[in-house]
């Protein structure tokens, strides 16, 4: 397509900045794009040197105030040399030139977006001036439900011709930002033009507010503008003149936002903000006006905390909370997730295209980038957001260790489909992210100095397939796994939860719970998950299990698919062995000392094993926090384990220590492409601390 980008300005601001991330991503597309500003062009929202390195060209009208005959000629005259198809004007004052221009030029379709509720308040004329255009007009596009809800209330002919494509900003450099290492000083920061409508001085008094009951925190402007020498004053008025900094303009601002704990926006009106997708992206927690489009954005990602504009105390409040609040940074992991599905540059470029693809009535092929038309909206935008940035930025940035079971080329029928990996399956995982990282074992991946672009693969229970199937996978690759073992299937015993599932599988659970009577229900939780549940005794739920089995005559016999003689121990380099409990218990539903039992009974047979490799890691059962407690770890000391394995969906960022013990967290990936699956973990950023 041919498409003429439209605006007043090209100075700094959030429609200048949508116009061409936009106009820089239709290029990369294949679309033509000319950029023409009505004014002069003194300053850009991008270096010039990207628009030429994209061929897209830059054309500054001139034009003077008040209405401008041969401004619209200019314009008219360009979309005519250059068979312009879409005319897309940005906000409604630059709206009739668009139009108009575009009747002159023969011009298929105008759109217009409409940036900010703000840019409705306009003097009598103006609106006259904006309603007649709307009828010239094409499309309307607003930012958010809130700018169409508005835009439809103030001009009531636009509600049949307005859709609602959100805001997209280019996401990579943000995504790449890590947590802030903690200093003890708690740093807040907002970026934005120093104008009354952002209300800077409502933020300085809150932050006053906030100084006096938490010293050590400090607060980061970027920006510049008319107000800035009285928001100064206003700062060493308050008495923070110290610890409020003006930071100026830069375009740093990846650089900007890792310097911050928590991003704030006092705004008194918005559309779709550009700086707080920023900031989610960049993994921020949020406080934030409930104005514009931000309600729907906070709210529905749940990345922080909301309060009524022009009110210093609620927003003081509101960032006292993010200092305190335990659910900080999930927050912020939360934020950063919805960025990438719904607020990217490639998902507002796809919805543009396709809007203008529809208005010139002509079939388009689809782009490589466009979603399957079988997914959901939702999944759809999801998809294209993790498609956006390149696997390369994960690998840079953390060092992933992946846990599997079963490795069947068919599951056997007594072996849970989501505990097994197909052979084929687990070839295109490992052989996919060794383009990207280096494979190592697990316990070289916990001393390395910088554990950035290097995995791990580790197998969890101890399936004899991981041997017999699955070993011929990792030799092709050359990748070492580490499996760790319940040791309780070796001597003969049958696997408690696989005692579980042949009564659930029966459905026996009934009887079984009469029977038992002492496991207690947790409310909203099936029988296999209750009966896992801190608060059930794993020991006392087994010998229940074991009575009701005998009490039906019941006899199971143990599994042939899990490790059940030393055959299966090789002596190979690609594999290490490691202790995953005896009987795979729930360690803090355990004593000190059965929790001791649980993990050196298990040592100590791996220990007698001639000529294999051993692990110095320790495989958490279940792997989630609630799982273990201070005595395991105080058992891991003991029995001088230096590191322990999580499995609770997260990525290793990192090293962490709790209680003299490393803790490596790892996930369990599905069967579906791995490369997606860890740009997803990646988004939600560093996983949980131990509680």
């Amino acid at each position: 397509m041919r498409i003429l980008q439209l605006i007043n300005t090209f100075e700094p601001g959030g429609a200048e900045q949508i116009m061409s991330s936009l106009a820089l991503e239709l290029s990369a597309r294949g679309d033509s794009v000319i950029l023409v500003s009505l004014r002069e062009a003194d300053f850009l929202p991008v270096p010039e040197a990207r628009f030429q390195e994209a061929g897209v060209s830059l054309v500054a009208l001139g034009k003077r105030d008040g209405f401008h005959l041969p401004t619209l000629h200019r314009l008219a005259k360009i979309a005519r040399d250059h068979r312009i198809e879409v005319i897309h004007a940005h906000n409604p004052l630059v709206n009739h030139y668009a139009v108009l221009a575009g009747r002159l030029a023969g011009v298929p379709a105008v759109v217009t977006t409409v940036h900010g509720t703000s840019t409705l308040r306009m003097p009598g004329w103006a609106k006259a001036l904006f309603s007649g255009s709307v009828l010239l007009t094409t499309k309307l596009v607003a930012v958010c439900q809130q700018v169409a809800d508005g835009l439809e209330t103030d001009f009531p002919l636009t509600r049949s011709k307005t859709e609602v494509i959100c805001n997209g900003i280019e996401q990579e450099e943000l995504l790449s930002i890590q947590p802030r290492i903690p200093d003890g000083e708690f740093v807040f920061g907002t970026m934005a033009r120093f104008v009354p409508v952002k209300d800077h001085r409502s933020l300085i008094e809150a932050f006053a507010l906030v100084q006096r009951e938490r010293p050590g925190c400090r607060l980061e402007l970027l920006g510049t503008g008319e107000l800035e020498g009285a928001l100064k004053a206003a700062a060493h008025q308050a008495g923070v003149g110290q610890t409020v900094q003006f930071r100026g303009w830069s375009t740093d601002i990846a650089g900007f936002l890792s310097g911050l704990d928590a991003f704030v926006l006092s705004s008194l009106s918005e559309g779709l903000p550009l700086a707080l997708l920023e900031a989610m992206a960049a993994g921020l927690p949020v406080v934030s006006t409930a104005v514009g489009g931000v309600v729907e954005i906070v709210r529905s990602a749940d990345c922080g905390w909301l309060c009524p504009p022009a009110d210093p105390r609620a927003l003081a409040d509101g960032m006292l909370q993010a200092m305190n609040s335990a659910d900080s940074g999930a927050k912020g992991a939360r934020g950063r997730v919805a960025a990438i599905e719904r607020y990217s540059l490639k998902v507002m470029a796809e919805q543009y295209q396709q809007l203008f693809t529809r208005l010139l009535k002509r079939p388009r092929a689809v782009s490589a980038r466009a979603p399957d038309v079988r997914r959901s909206p939702l999944k759809s935008a999801a998809y294209m957001g993790l498609r956006a940035f390149p696997l390369r930025t994960v690998a840079a940035l953390c060092a992933p260790v992946l846990t599997y079971h079963a490795c069947f080329k068919q599951c056997p029928c007594d072996v849970a489909a989501v505990d097994n990996i197909e052979p084929d399956r687990l070839y295109e995982h490992l052989s996919a992210l060794k383009k990207h990282f280096r494979f190592v074992p697990v316990d070289e991946l916990l001393v390395a100095d910088h554990p950035k672009g290097i995995a791990a693969v580790t197998f969890d229970d101890g399936y004899k397939s991981v041997i017999d199937e699955g070993l011929s996978v990792l030799v092709a690759l050359d990748i070492p796994c580490t499996i760790f073992m319940n040791i309780a299937a070796l001597q003969g015993r049958i696997f408690w939860r696989h005692k579980v599932q042949y009564i659930v599988t029966h459905g026996l659970e009934k009887e079984c719970e009469a029977a038992m009577r002492s496991p207690r229900k947790v409310p909203g939780l099936d029988f296999y998950r209750y009966l896992k549940h801190p608060s059930n005794h794993s020991k006392r739920v087994e010998e229940g299990i074991d009575a009701f089995l005998r009490s039906r005559g019941i006899e199971l016999e143990h599994s042939h698919h899990l490790i059940d003689s030393d055959h299966y121990f090789v002596d190979h380099p690609l594999v290490y062995y490691g202790n995953h409990t005896y009987n795979h218990y729930v360690l803090s539903s355990l004593s000190y000392q059965e929790q001791y039992e649980e993990i050196r009974r298990a040592q100590e047979y791996l220990a007698r094993i001639p000529n294999i490799k051993i692990s110095s890691v320790f495989s958490l059962p279940f792997g989630d926090s609630e799982h273990l407690n201070s005595d395991t770890f105080s058992v891991l000391r003991e029995l001088r384990y230096s590191s322990l394995a999580m499995n609770r969906g997260g990525l290793s960022w990192g090293v962490r220590t709790y209680d003299g013990v490393r803790v490596l967290e790892r996930f369990s990936p599905s069967a579906s492409r791995i490369d997606l699956q860890l740009k997803r973990q990646f988004v939600r950023g560093a996983g949980p601390q131990v509680a």
